[in-house]
């Protein structure tokens, strides 16, 4: 298993020579990193690379032949999601989005 099911931190890893990617939560910024990498390597990915690591807040990939991209908001997955598309493309699809889980409601408090 890769990284935590839920957590304050979101990575994602790419592979520079195919389009395998790995996207995880996790309890801090290098388990999500790390498990993002491993990730993108078990997929088949060659030379993966953290794309981005964020905590507490949404973010969206999305890709069309040709083009892709990623962004951060700290509201919703549906504004994280149309500001990506803003930078790639309507016609883009959506590759990964998902918010990040604060310790302390995951907690209960």
């Amino acid at each position: 298993m890769w990284g935590d099911a839920s957590g304050p931190w979101i990575a994602f890893a790419g592979s520079t020579t195919n389009s395998r990617t790995g996207f995880v939560y996790g309890q801090s910024e290098r388990a999500a990193e790390n498990a993002a990498l491993e990730m993108c390597r078990e997929r088949g990915g060659g030379e993966c690379e953290v794309e981005f690591a964020l905590e507490l807040g949404c973010a969206a990939v999305v890709s069309r032949p040709g083009n892709s991209a990623w962004a951060f908001e700290p509201t919703t997955i549906s504004h994280a999601v149309s500001s990506a598309r803003r930078t790639c493309g309507k016609d883009c699809s959506i590759v990964w989005s998902g918010c990040t889980t604060p310790r302390s409601r995951r907690q209960g408090g």
